[in-house]
């Protein structure tokens, strides 16, 4: 079990690649934080981990909430005693639409949650980390953030952030590991 001992906490950990990664992350050993703003599938997903021989708990969060994302931090530090990973999954997508037809309220959640999410984590887990002697950050983005299609402005924009929020990290990080 290549995760044994780990404690990895997965925004967006209960739908899609997260759900799956959770899952995956538990069978190879590591003690998982199933972060999610929808209390029934966090719940759900980590009681399919914990009955699967795994260890997983859930926290409800809103990536796009510092409070929210400190709290998490908080709680997976008071119960697991560590963070060894990150995985900033949590994301979502405006269906194709013209530039003219996108709100302005739908441009700030896409970029709330796909980057400000992305910052939030990084922010509050990075001295975590430190104290331990580095540790994994992994940030999901997408190949819109680099060969965007047409009527996908949001999401691709938001998309290119994280692919250069990503690299700025690297670099800033790789001193502490």
């Amino acid at each position: 079990m290549r995760l044994a001992d780990k404690v990895a906490i997965i925004t967006g950990g209960s739908s899609g690649i997260g759900k799956v990664s959770s899952y995956l992350f538990a069978k190879e050993g590591a003690k998982i934080v199933v972060a999610q703003r929808t209390q029934a599938t966090g719940e759900e997903t980590a009681a399919a981990i914990n009955s699967s021989s795994g260890e997983a708990i859930f926290v409800r969060t809103d990536v796009s909430v510092a409070s929210e994302v400190e709290q998490l931090v908080k709680v997976t530090k008071n119960t697991f005693g560590k963070i060894d990973v990150l995985f900033n999954n949590a994301a979502i997508l405006l269906r194709a639409t013209p530039v003219e037809s996108i709100e302005e309220s739908w441009w700030d959640r896409i970029f709330a949650i796909n980057v400000k999410g992305i910052f939030f984590g990084a922010k509050y887990v990075v001295p975590e980390m430190k104290k331990v002697g580095g540790g994994v950050i992994i940030n999901t983005a997408s190949d819109a953030g680099v060969r965007p299609l047409a009527r996908m402005t949001a999401y691709a924009g938001s998309k290119g952030a994280v692919i250069t929020i990503t690299k700025a990290l690297a670099l800033e990080l790789a001193p502490y590991n």
